[in-house]
């Protein structure tokens, strides 16, 4: 009994989550902290606009562990991703990854949905809005958040979505 209220299975739900959320946060606090704290970790001096190989072959190598296609890949609020959901704004969005000095690599297109979002590649038609990365950016975020175990875990849920699309 919590406060003369038996609990239910919603509860339980609600203090899992919760806590899911507290050791998620708190390993991106650490994470963060650790890449500033540690100079190995910034391998690009601000404005370095170049693209060299490696950063292609990170970008490809990206590209080979999570294939999308142009097919929509649908990702659960209910998963490991859940906490990704409220990140992601409402709508249509175009994702345009950049390299270094600025021209066009890919497009990608996430859409949210109520019970979830999808992601696939290609250019939406209308996007409600337009977002870029360059090479640079994605490979910080994955020196900061790269090693989180919620990060990993929906990796990998991803790559079995991926997996599972390819298969219909």
């Amino acid at each position: 009994m919590i406060e003369n209220e038996p609990h239910g299975e919603d509860t339980f739900a609600t203090m899992r989550t919760y806590c899911h959320t507290l050791w998620f946060y708190g390993e991106v606090l650490i994470s963060r902290a650790s890449s500033v704290i540690n100079p190995n970790n910034n391998i690009h001096a601000e404005g370095d606009n170049s693209t060299t190989q490696a950063d292609l072959d990170f970008l490809h190598n990206l590209q080979a562990q999570y294939p999308f296609s142009e097919k929509p890949v649908f990702i659960s609020i209910r998963s490991v991703c859940g906490l990704a959901y409220g990140h992601i704004p409402e709508g249509v969005s175009e994702v345009i990854i950049f390299d270094n000095s600025g021209n066009a690599l890919d497009f990608y297109t996430v859409t949210k949905k109520v019970n979830g979002f999808t992601i696939q590649k290609g250019i939406p038609d209308f996007p409600d809005q337009s977002y870029t990365i360059t090479l640079n950016e994605l490979e910080e975020l994955n020196e900061t958040y790269g090693d989180l175990g919620q990060v990993n875990a929906c990796e990998n849920y991803i790559k079995d979505q991926i997996l599972k699309q390819a298969e219909l």
